[in-house]
């Protein structure tokens, strides 16, 4: 009986990571309630279970056949469908179906690493290419992302710091085979951010960059740009928990060249809906909220924006998302991010003259809902991207406590949160912030206040230091009373200082 060999693997794997993958992008797709739309989302969950019931038997095949038949094309092709197959997962209906075999007779996660160990250092004519390195840095930031409910031992965190190793040896060894485009360096460069490895390598960090700054750079499209845009945000954040201060101003630089070249090529950027390399929006809209989200986490770099006067940046990116087709059909997390960010830009750079202030109202005319209706945004929206955008009206408009349109976001806001449940999907975090929010304003009604902190006494434990202060700060502010409800009167009788640690000085 013979058995599948190495290509043949490789091939199951790659297809069935592409078919699950569509029907999963194809069952969102579908909005009709119809008898023949509840057949198709039949056939589509039963495409995915037929998939998922192979992920065991080929994980299987791949971990007891020989490393030397395979060839590094393979390889990367099994490290990016098991990654794709675990990215649609998280994507799709939370329905957790993906499991990574690991028993007696096999261990899939160590067959990965020795397969990812042989493409990085075996003889220089078997190493990965530039296409095949760019695919399995992209794995290995899907691996890192995804869940750890059944990997108690932490044996996936293992397997991606040894890829992340292997494939930073070789980038720096300049053996990769090929040349690299523009798509390989901006989806490694955004892998290897978003595995915090580069705050504490520097001669990697320094290979990166000069990497990404060379000749490639100016041949970037508006999506590997935003991807690059995210990763430099990513990194300053991690030399700054390791107080990389050089480090950060080489990445400040960086974000400043791409920012130029992204606002070029934004306005006569064209949607990709084909795209495969990454699963974040690749329209428009979704290309400018990364990049603004990614300006709003470098405030030195605004702050070299708002000293040189050079706010046409942010102008320029504003009003190509005005007048993008993709805006009208923008997502709630879509515009918790866009206007969140635009908040913190503008508390740097100033509203009035960046556009900033007009897009506010824009987006408050054209996406939110009056006071009469009984929504809040024109589409579903989940409860953090709904504290978001409540907190970006209370920090983004600076008339927020008297604007007329801002009244109107808020009262409908109201509603929602008086609505059966939806107060049970807010956690710390969101309850924190959109109870800031209504501080800002002085209308807020006691019964919206009263189903808040009723909300904020059942998941009190959940909180940590700062979200509480920052709650029960905020609620009084906002006119509640914090002595009503039992659990939290309790706390302030019972703690009434909350340590709270600081880095030293």
């Amino acid at each position: 009986k013979r058995q599948f060999n190495a290509q043949e693997i490789s091939n199951l794997f790659w297809a069935s990571a592409k078919i699950y993958g569509d029907a999963s992008a194809l069952k969102k797709k579908k909005s009709s309630s119809s008898c023949h739309h509840r057949r198709v989302l039949v056939v589509f969950e039963g495409v995915e279970d037929a998939i998922v019931r192979m992920q065991a038997p080929l994980q299987r095949m791949f971990a007891a056949s020989k490393l030397n038949e395979w060839t590094t094309q393979g390889v990367s092709n099994v490290c990016w469908s098991l990654a794709k197959m675990l990215a649609s997962e998280t994507e799709g209906d939370g329905k957790k179906r993906m499991v990574w075999v690991v028993d007696d007779e096999c261990d899939v996660r160590k067959s990965i690493s020795d397969a990812v160990e042989m493409g990085c250092s075996g003889p220089p004519a078997k190493r990965f290419n530039a296409q095949e390195f760019a695919n399995v840095a992209w794995a290995m930031a899907k691996f890192n992302e995804a869940p750890n409910d059944e990997d108690a031992n932490g044996g996936r965190e293992v397997l991606v710091n040894k890829m992340a190793l292997e494939l930073k040896e070789l980038l720096i060894s300049e053996t990769v085979k090929g040349r690299f485009e523009s798509r390989h360096v901006a989806n490694t460069f955004l892998a290897f951010a978003k595995v915090n490895q580069c705050a504490e390598d520097p001669k990697f960090w320094f290979k990166l960059k000069t990497l990404t700054k060379s000749a490639v750079l100016k041949n970037m499209n508006a999506h590997e740009l935003s991807m690059v845009m995210v990763g430099v945000s990513l990194v300053n954040e991690s030399n700054g928990e390791v107080g990389g201060e050089d480090d950060e101003e080489e990445g400040e630089e960086l974000a400043y060249e791409v920012c130029r070249f992204f606002t070029k090529t934004i306005a006569s950027y064209t949607d990709d809906t084909n795209n495969e390399t990454d699963d974040d929006e690749t329209g428009k809209v979704g290309l400018i909220a990364n990049v603004l989200w990614a300006l709003a986490k470098l405030p030195q770099l605004l702050g070299e924006i708002a000293k040189k006067q050079e706010k046409v940046f942010i102008n320029e990116m504003l009003r190509v998302l005005e007048q993008s087709n993709g805006i009208a059909n923008m997502n709630g997390r879509q515009a918790s991010t866009i206007l969140w960010s635009l908040a913190k830009i503008g508390d740097v750079v100033g509203f009035e003259d960046t556009g900033i202030k007009s897009t506010f109202e824009h987006f408050s005319r054209t996406h939110f809902c009056d006071a009469r209706s009984s929504l809040f945004f024109k589409t579903k929206t989940d409860a953090r991207s709904f504290s978001m955008i409540l907190w970006a009206f209370s920090n983004g408009v600076p008339d927020v406590a008297t604007n007329e349109r801002a009244k109107d976001v808020f009262e409908s806001a109201h509603k929602d949160l008086r609505k059966e449940n939806f107060i049970d999907e807010f956690n710390a975090r969101d309850l924190a912030n959109v109870t800031e929010a209504f501080a800002k304003r002085l209308d807020t009604p006691e019964k919206v206040l009263k189903t808040i902190a009723k909300r904020a006494a059942e998941i009190l434990d959940t909180f940590n230091a700062q979200e509480l202060l920052k709650f029960l700060g905020a609620l009084e502010r906002a006119g509640g009373d914090v002595h009503k409800y039992e659990k939290l009167n309790e706390l302030l009788r019972s703690k009434r200082t909350v340590k709270i640690p600081f880095p030293a000085l």
